[in-house]
């Protein structure tokens, strides 16, 4: 992050989040934990997969980043961003849909490669869905590239970009905090107003239907509520509002990662039961973990963002 009080703990829509014995700084992992990065306190990155492959073994250290004070990480499905204290952006991974950043001549790499196009742009936060990428400068600006099947990048269309791509139609929606999902988006503002894009086959814009959404929407149903959280499951939605102290959810949790019954798209945000504060959840539930370090994490980065757009 561009504050390092504000790196403790880092995760990309919502993986797996546990300790281990050695101190870590961050921890990260795509939304079904096959794909994990882990974040040492002394700067040192790991890089764990589910599954060796031919491409990729087990786990390995992603020794290349070992000098460039890495701040935050996010990890997609076959991909994985690094941004640094000098605000350098690394991706490395898979790139067939672009989502790496570099441009279309690199189809897979496992050495961190420079995001050039984001240069020069102080960065706040990154994020990674499962194929697409998106990140928040500290102006509230948002970018996004990758995979665009459903409009995940809220460009207006469905054409993947290669590239970080500037989201003109949030210029002045003054973002503090973005969330992806498998294929689709969630962005806070400072207001505390909530707008989804993407896939919304399962509900998880939660506008009141199951149709895509090719430009940023805001949720009608949170207007008003001041959300100061959000966070992404692959196919769900959760934000939690400070005031009212409560959870809200749309989408489908067919995983039941939630510990809480739902229909099974549900179509619009609804409370449900709090996740963070069922102790005994927390503890044999590692998505529920997840979902609490997820907020402690967007707590600080949305009052450091407001404290800067103020």
């Amino acid at each position: 992050m561009a504050e390092g009080r504000q790196q403790r703990r880092r995760e990309s829509g919502t993986g797996e989040c546990t300790q281990s014995q050695r101190k870590e700084k961050a921890r990260c992992s795509n939304h079904d934990a096959t794909h994990t990065l882990v974040l040492f306190a002394d700067g040192e990155l790991s890089e764990h997969w589910a599954k060796a492959s031919a491409n990729s073994p087990k786990t390995r250290l992603v020794k290349e980043l070992g000098d460039r004070n890495i701040v935050q990480i996010a990890c997609g499905d076959q991909h994985a961003m690094a941004l640094s204290r000098g605000g350098e952006l690394f991706s490395w991974g898979w790139n067939t849909h672009g989502q790496l950043g570099v441009g279309s001549h690199i189809r897979l790499t496992r050495k961190p490669q420079l995001v050039e196009r984001l240069k020069g742009i102080p960065l706040a936060q990154i994020a990674a869905g499962g194929a697409h990428s998106t990140t928040v400068s500290l102006s509230g600006a948002v970018y996004s590239w990758g995979k665009n099947s459903f409009g995940q990048l809220g460009l207006g269309d469905t054409k993947d970009r290669d590239r970080p791509t500037y989201v003109g139609a949030l210029e002045h929606w003054k973002t503090v905090f973005i969330s992806c999902g498998a294929d689709h988006t969630a962005v806070l503002s400072k207001e505390g107003l909530v707008c989804t894009f993407g896939a919304g086959g399962s509900g998880q814009l939660g506008h009141n239907s199951t149709q895509n959404e090719l430009l940023p929407r805001v949720v009608a149903e949170l207007w008003g509520a001041r959300v100061t959280h959000i966070a992404c499951g692959r196919q769900y939605t959760l934000v939690y509002v400070l005031s009212l102290d409560k959870f809200y959810f749309c989408g489908s949790d067919d995983e039941g990662q939630l510990e809480d019954e739902r229909k099974p798209n549900q179509l619009i945000p609804l409370p449900i039961n709090s996740p963070v504060n069922t102790e005994k959840s927390c503890q044999s539930n590692y998505h529920c973990r997840c979902i609490q370090s997820v907020f402690v994490f967007s707590m600080e980065m949305f009052a450091f963002l407001i404290s800067y757009l103020h």
